[in-house]
């Protein structure tokens, strides 16, 4: 006889499949029998299907239906659900689970509706175990306190993994009684299948696995143990089968999970009494007061009951063990982690009111208890208004669908929360499967910019995003309007040519919706798509001053890869702080991908160039001058030369409207004598410059290197078609600084009269040896102002071959060739180190090349032979 209950099955009545009888009888016997539970399930139906759009739609929710409609709808493998409190992710079950509904319906409120039938489904599986292995008249009042309990209500139609356990929890009690007190072998196998889909919903529910060692314990005590081991050890390996997908798919990301940091929630249980007051409030939600503790003490009564009586130790265990070992074990744990379980508790507030019916004088008490908590609770069914206070499914599809109906693309514009961005990924994911174009637009994330524009659609606020219109505001939380087409969008200061990277960007400049100005601003980064990256590039900007000091920096996400559009526009908006009140300002940026490697600037050819891109946004208040309606000098700087040296003019131009090509006109002035020393013409490549870019430009005027020393004035001027100079000229002074020159030969132990074509003269050299120390000094003398800046080789052959060499620009690059003046003498110290070198003769030699082409100026000088020891 089984220790779980009172009596043998019953029997002499038509074997179910899974080997335990049926009801029988009459048709009219049954629905006789059953006429109440129908009546509860079609009740607990009717609340729970009704008004699916209300209600609050969570992040898990969206989550959850997102990867439902990838399995539906685009046949993608998903391996894993959402995430979960500790780092890694949850089982596959529910995602496979709701893509049924998602195959037929697009429409959440479907998948609602789904969720709501399974758990219905599970109050009548917990009816037949209620009926067939405890009181019947108990078990139809726990399930009518089930199917109109608000909370049960309310929560038994969310897209949640945890709300589709409870079905497979109800099954899995089913399965285990029947497997192991009738002897089904059937129910035996699928056993520990259900207690695996259960834990599959949602992990804390494997904490009900003791209901198996009891219930096996019972059946191998009660002397039912054919085929009891095999049956349980087979059903084991379909339950280790259905973990094959979740098994994979942790494998596979199991290198990205952050176990560390999600411990600190994961073990944070809060204790027996928090989980207690918890259940207490849920269990007492819609009671009128003195109503409030009567499922408490019912629940209670259940648990004492069963904790007696051994037939209700699997429902105690089933209810009480989630709780329990999370306390035990420190693990995080709130009522929803063990909503699966929940139903069973009605089950023992069913044994509690099982015990009132079988006695005569509490009959009545548990009757009016039972309905006055069912007719308060449907009362407060009734009266409930699930859309206050809160944004519904509802309200999310018509405002989607308001902004469908504009037949424009949408940008769905979210703030970083987890609930709003799954939220709206989901409404822009069911627009793409109905062929439109949706894209979500997350925080700081870039924005695509449509050719003929689009409709926005987000929070009130637009997202924090205040450059877009205000539109119109749909049910008091969302609001919808236009966007521009792009070029609404287009640069006010542009670089001064579109700047390609290698990543498949090209930017095109900046969109400054108001001026820079003290503290914070806001300005928006305008590129273009050229080709759809295989990866995400972010994008970094730095504002900079005039020294180069960075004052602030801005790091952004990218555009997703599948919202990329090749040719299409692309704004990221900058929002800079500490920005000086005035002075010119530079934007360092550039694209930079998760891994870390960046996109590289390309030249005009398509060459890499090295470093980051720079450009210019702000000015001066007031620019240097205007050469006319159409051109600015916003700065201008002079270096301050040295004899020789040229000089460096660095000008930042600005044009306000089209122009062409201008031609530039520089002069050199003798301030004393105004005798013209220098002058030359540039073209200003107007032309081609972005209407309201800054361009920077250096101008070298190569001055006479023999110019004296002393005051001078340096103008610049545009010259007309005609090549007549305008009346409007820049200048400004500048002093030339002396040079110590020698232009007496010096001192030298050989003289020579070596010419390096018409340019160069080797006048002589020193050379001394000391041990394997060679030392040479050159002297040389210009013949005239130089035009290329030449490097001197010092050459130690063997044989026609190189042994040992020295090149570089003179004094160590600081006087080059370019600087000399006619007739100067200008030496240079070699020192070579020959230690290296085998014994025997060696020629050295001398000479110069130019160092961009490598072409020699002349044939080499030999200067003498050398004997090494």
């Amino acid at each position: 006889m089984s220790i779980l209950i009172a009596k043998p099955p019953i029997s002499g009545e038509t074997p179910s499949p899974l080997g335990t009888p049926m009801f029988g009888g009459a048709r009219r016997a049954f629905v006789n029998r059953h006429i109440w539970i129908a009546v509860i399930l079609v009740l607990a139906a009717f609340f729970r299907l009704n008004d699916l759009g209300a209600g609050y739609f969570d992040g898990d929710d969206a989550f959850i239906s997102i990867r439902a409609l990838q399995v539906a709808r685009e046949h993608a493998l998903v391996l894993v659900g959402p995430p979960m409190a500790v780092g890694l992710w949850h089982s596959p079950v529910s995602v496979y689970l709701y893509a049924i509904p998602y195959s037929l319906s697009l429409d959440p409120r479907a998948a609602r509706a789904f969720t709501a039938l399974l758990n219905v489904a599970s109050i009548a599986v917990l009816y037949l175990v209620g009926v067939k292995y405890f009181n019947r008249a108990g078990t139809l009042a726990g399930a009518l306190l089930l199917a109109v309990h608000p909370y049960m209500v309310a929560s038994s139609r969310d897209i949640n993994n945890a709300q589709l356990g409870a079905l497979f929890v109800a099954l899995y009690l089913l399965t285990g009684f029947m497997g192991c007190v009738d002897g089904a072998r059937g129910a035996r196998w699928l056993h520990l299948l259900m207690l695996s889909l259960a834990g599959q919903c949602h992990p804390h529910t494997f904490a009900i696995a003791p209901v198996s060692l009891i219930l096996f314990a019972d059946a191998w005590i009660s002397g039912r143990r054919r085929y009891l081991l095999a049956d349980f050890l087979g059903g084991g390996l379909l339950a280790l089968a259905s973990f094959a997908p979740y098994a994979i798919g942790l494998l596979q990301l199991l290198p990205t999970a952050n176990l560390p940091a999600a411990a600190i929630t994961a073990f944070s249980n809060k204790g027996v009494l928090f989980l207690a007051d918890m259940l207490h409030w849920r269990l007492s939600e819609g009671a009128p007061q003195w109503l409030t503790l009567v499922l408490p003490v019912l629940l209670l009564g259940g648990i004492a009951i069963s904790a007696v009586r051994l037939r209700g130790l699997a429902l105690l265990v089933a209810v009480c063990s989630m709780p329990l070992v999370a306390t035990i074990f420190n693990i995080h744990l709130v009522i929803d982690y063990f909503w699966s379980t929940l139903p069973v508790a009605f089950l023992l507030m069913g044994v509690s009111l099982g015990m009132l019916f079988e006695r005569r004088w509490l009959r009545w008490i548990g009757f009016g208890l039972v309905g006055a908590i069912a007719i308060s609770n449907l009362n407060y069914l009734v009266r409930l208004n699930r859309r206050v206070d809160v944004i519904s499914l509802d309200q999310q599809l018509a405002a989607t669908d308001q902004a469908l109906a504009t037949n424009k693309p949408v940008l769905l514009l979210s703030d970083g929360n987890y609930d709003n961005l799954m939220r709206w990924e989901l409404h822009s994911m069911r627009a793409n499967l109905l062929g439109r174009d949706a894209r979500v637009v997350a925080g700081s994330r870039s924005m695509p910019l449509p050719v003929a524009g689009a409709t926005l659609l987000g929070s009130v606020d637009f997202g924090l995003r205040p450059l877009f219109p205000a539109g119109a505001v749909v049910n008091q939380s969302f609001r919808v309007a236009p966007l521009a087409g792009a070029a609404q969008f287009a640069p006010n200061i542009p670089l001064r040519a579109p700047q390609r990277f290698d990543g498949g960007q090209t930017v095109l400049g900046f969109y400054a919706p108001a001026p820079l100005t003290f503290g914070t601003a806001a300005l928006n980064l305008i590129w273009r798509v050229d080709q759809v990256s295989p990866v995400e590039f972010g994008v970094f900007a730095q504002l900079v001053d005039e020294r180069g000091a960075k004052l602030s920096q801005v790091d952004l996400a990218g555009l997703p890869v599948a919202q990329q559009r090749a040719g299409e526009w692309v704004l990221n908006q900058l929002d800079f702080t500490d920005v000086p009140s005035a002075g010119p300002l530079f934007i360092r940026f550039g694209f930079i991908a998760a891994d870390g490697r960046r996109s590289h600037r390309l030249s005009a050819g398509g060459a890499i160039v090295e470093g980051d891109a720079f450009a210019q946004v702000r000015g001066f208040a007031l620019p240097v001058m205007e050469f006319n309606s159409a051109l600015t000098l916003e700065d201008i700087r002079l270096n301050a030369p040295t004899q020789g040296e040229p000089l460096l003019v660095d000008a930042t131009w600005r044009l306000k409207q089209a122009l062409e090509n201008q031609a530039l006109r520089w002069r050199v002035v003798d301030k004393q004598s105004r005798r013209v020393v220098y002058e030359t013409a540039a073209v200003l490549a107007t032309g081609e410059w972005a209407v309201g870019a800054f361009v920077s430009e250096q101008y070298v005027l190569r001055v006479p290197t023999d110019l004296p020393a002393g005051a001078y004035v340096v103008e610049a001027q545009l010259a007309g078609d005609t090549g007549a100079a305008n009346t409007v000229k820049w200048s400004d002074d500048v002093a030339l600084a002396a040079r110590n020159r020698n232009f007496l030969q010096p001192v030298m132990m050989h003289k020579l009269q070596a010419l390096f074509g018409d340019e160069i003269k080797l006048a002589g050299y020193d050379l001394q040896l000391a041990g394997r120390s060679l030392r040479v000094t050159l002297h040389w003398q210009a013949l005239r102002q130089l035009e290329h800046s030449y490097k001197y080789f010092v050459h130690v052959l063997r044989n026609g071959e190189l042994a040992a060499q020295s090149d570089a620009i003179p004094q160590d690059a600081e006087y080059p060739t370019l600087w000399w003046a006619r007739n100067e003498f200008v030496s240079q110290a070699v020192q070579l180190d020959l230690a290296a070198l085998a014994g025997g003769e060696y020629t050295v030699s001398t000479g110069f090349y130019d160092s961009p082409t490598g072409q020699r100026l002349a044939a080499p000088v030999t200067l003498q032979e050398i004997r090494l020891p």
